[in-house]
């Protein structure tokens, strides 16, 4: 990959760790709206606020997924030596050894901070008072679903299942025109929703990434492409692509004044967020503004540690919220523990898990005689 490609992804690290963010601030909106009436969230400007953080966090999971499919297929198709065991081997420990850890913290704060306590909402409530064994297990496999007690690892199922099939998605998509594997990707998904299978919902989002990972060298030449137009008209259309992102994400507030069959409904909102997340990727890997904004420090920070903040934020939270009765102060120093709690956790267990994946696949572009050489004790 040149390095005039490899910055443009780092702007989707940003959009990846803004996405983390809106997680972790969507079920802090969750545990607020449902323990407090405050007229305050009556408020035409706090309603709003809330009712987009509670649709972005909640999109940001499929964000997650597109992402994913493009980043792996990106990879996958510009490695010179792929080898699939060793990307296989590594892809699962990466994912694997966070979740395991992730699984231990959740033991912890359960066993030092009762979930005895009850009325604080069906956010909370959902969550069980203990960690059976069971539970456990399926929760450390990811492999034949998994259970309230970390909630956030339901996506990781999806993301095992995608990392194992890597090559038959970009196999079978291959001979597509990427516009059109895109298009079919949304569409299947749509279906999915449609019939209620979860399979046909989730695992189409990795094919949407995959397409765009066929499409991406177009993807980068619209990108020099807008660079050369006047600034104005930059400007003018982020402006009208940023109101019809805002637009297709709000659809199913915005039509629901409309009063629509709740059927037609179905089809309409995850089409439009899907449609909406697609192209926010697209904005954000091409527009020069979009692309410096997610660039920014703070933002590759938070990519940084996106993935340990997805899955420690919600043991953090419950640790104050149940102590407290979810007590406002007490709320506010969770989301601050979540961010320094995550951090920890990518340094003490998420980098060396990177490392070690990183490790494995350097040992296995070694011939056999290099990787015999540097298994040997070094001589004097």
């Amino acid at each position: 990959m040149d390095p005039s490609s490899s910055s443009r992804l780092r702007s989707l690290d940003g959009l990846r760790g803004f996405a983390a963010a809106l997680v972790v601030l969507g079920h802090a909106r969750l545990i607020v709206v449902q323990n407090f009436d405050s007229p305050v969230f009556q408020w035409p400007v706090i309603e709003q606020a809330m009712q987009l953080i509670g649709v972005l966090g909640y999109r940001g999971v499929w964000l997650f997924f597109i992402l994913s499919g493009l980043v792996l297929a990106l990879m996958m198709l510009r490695s010179k030596s792929f080898d699939y065991t060793t990307y296989l081997v590594s892809r699962l420990i990466r994912l694997y050894l966070p979740v395991w850890a992730a699984v231990v913290l959740t033991i912890v704060t359960m066993l030092f901070i009762s979930r005895d306590a009850t009325g604080l909402g069906p956010w909370v409530e959902a969550h069980p008072t203990s960690y059976a064994p069971w539970a456990i297990a399926s929760d450390l496999t990811l492999l034949d679903g998994t259970t309230a007690n970390l909630s956030p690892l339901w996506t990781l199922q999806w993301e095992v299942f995608f990392s194992l099939l890597l090559a038959v998605y970009v196999a079978s998509l291959r001979r597509v025109p990427p516009w059109v594997g895109v298009v079919l990707a949304i569409t299947l998904s749509v279906v999915g929703n449609r019939v209620g299978s979860p399979i046909l919902v989730y695992m189409s989002m990795f094919a949407i990434g995959t397409s765009l990972a066929y499409g991406w060298d177009r993807v980068l030449e619209l990108r020099d492409r807008l660079h050369k137009l006047p600034k104005r008209a930059r400007v003018a259309g982020l402006l009208i692509a940023g109101a019809a992102i805002f637009a297709l994400l709000e659809a199913s507030p915005l039509l629901g004044r409309f009063h629509l069959d709740p059927q037609i409904m179905g089809v309409i909102d995850p089409l439009a967020a899907l449609i909406a997340l697609t192209a926010a990727i697209v904005i954000v890997a091409t527009a020069t503004d979009p692309r410096r904004f997610f660039e920014a420090r703070v933002f590759q920070w938070l990519g940084m540690i996106s993935f340990s903040l997805y899955l420690v934020h919600e043991p953090i939270l419950l640790a104050f919220v149940y102590p407290t009765d979810a007590n406002p102060v007490a709320i506010a120093i969770s989301l601050v523990a979540c961010f320094a709690v995550a951090y920890a956790f990518y340094l003490a267990v998420e980098r060396p898990s990177h490392k070690l994946a990183q490790k494995i696949r350097r040992r296995a572009a070694l011939s056999p005689a290099e990787a015999e050489s540097q298994s040997e004790p070094a001589r004097a």
